[in-house]
């Protein structure tokens, strides 16, 4: 679940004509899609717009969690009426693609067989996207929540999505889905409730230092490269102190693996059409749910969820956007089972035998 699919009111960082501009919409005709009946299917303005904004959108995933997107078998992004578009990796086996492996092509081709639904063809696509965008409308995608994990496309699990209100909203949620897809192949360790009692949240000392922690965050995303180690180590302090009750570390430590690096993943896409400065504007949305107040969150399965889990995806962005300064190398370990924070700790000592004007008394 995303976290705007929730929270209507969060901010778009990143304006349509922004990611246009980067995936060059205006080399590419307007899609108008032939069936076998010689009918023309015209897509919403959502999809049609999803169809240009793909290729900023899919460069920032990539980007932001090398791996993840190459190895899925496809996204569905569908309108209300359940016409649909289906997405393959640049890596999907009918691409046409260079420089794509034949090993990683025959990876792909046994787990992603090739799709049954309609190609477009490559003079209406933009050039990166020849070869692996198909369309079809199915009644099932016009129904139900919106999202579908494991959707059937052309024999395929696919993750779709629909019913966004803009095309960056629904690429963003698109994208944001199909990383938990990924994570359900290739994280480990992924176990065990996520509920809390609603007695959490009257322990006002437990909720004034969850603030105090999420203020660091922002001090710490703010901050050059040169004082992080020293600050993260101050971070890791104050959790420490907070987190007396083992359950609860775990709980928190499982949500901000599991959808603060999803939140990663969708900073990046609101984020791709801005250039120069993609970082910072994925830096800035981070900071934003980090300064968000509690009481803006709707509440869920019980009244800590705006504690419990909202309040998580901004920490756990946080800390990836933190540990791409400290360790190149915390992707595979979180894959591999390790929290978000004990990665960090064993960063932030390494940074300190390295940098010892950064170690704390």
């Amino acid at each position: 679940m995303t976290l705007r699919d929730s929270v209507r009111s969060f901010p778009i960082l990143a304006s349509v004509g922004a990611l246009c501009a980067l995936a060059g919409c205006g080399a590419s005709p307007r899609p108008r899609l032939a069936s076998a009946s010689a009918r023309e299917v015209e897509l919403s303005p959502n999809l049609r717009s999803a169809l240009e904004l793909f290729p900023s959108a899919e460069a920032a995933a990539i980007r932001t969690w090398p791996g993840f997107w190459e190895h899925t078998c496809g996204l569905v992004l569908a309108d209300s009426g359940g016409l649909a578009l289906l997405f393959r990796s640049s890596r999907y086996p009918g691409a046409n693609q260079h420089g794509n492996s034949a090993t990683a092509r025959n990876t792909v081709a046994a787990l992603c067989p090739p799709t049954t639904w309609h190609p477009i063809p490559n003079e209406q696509l933009h050039r990166s996207l020849h070869g692996r965008v198909y369309w079809e409308r199915d009644s099932v995608l016009a129904r139900g929540s919106g999202l579908f994990m494991d959707y059937i496309a052309g024999g395929t699990p696919a993750v779709a999505v629909r019913g966004r209100t803009t095309a960056t909203t629904l690429l963003e949620f698109g994208f944001h889905e199909a990383f938990h897809g990924f994570q359900e192949r290739v994280f480990t360790g992924r176990e065990g409730s996520e509920i809390v009692p609603d007695e959490l949240i009257r322990n006002t000392a437990f909720i004034a230092a969850t603030e105090r922690e999420r203020t660091m965050l922002v001090r710490l995303l703010s901050s050059p490269a040169s004082p992080r180690c020293a600050m993260a180590s101050d971070f890791l302090a104050a959790r420490g102190r907070r987190l007396s009750d083992t359950s609860i570390a775990r709980i928190e430590s499982q949500i901000e693996r599991s959808e603060g690096t999803a939140q990663l993943i969708s900073a990046a896409v609101v984020a791709a059409g801005e250039r120069a400065a993609a970082d910072i504007v994925m830096r800035d949305s981070i900071i934003s749910l980090l300064q968000r107040p509690l009481s803006a969150y709707p509440s869920g399965m019980n009244r800590t969820w705006p504690l419990m889990r909202w309040r998580l995806y901004g920490t756990g962005a946080a800390l990836g956007l933190v540990l791409d300064s400290l360790d190149s190398d915390w992707k595979k370990k979180v894959e591999s089972g390790r929290s978000l924070d004990s990665v960090l700790a064993a960063a932030v000592q390494l940074c300190a035998l390295v940098n010892p004007e950064q170690r704390r008394p």
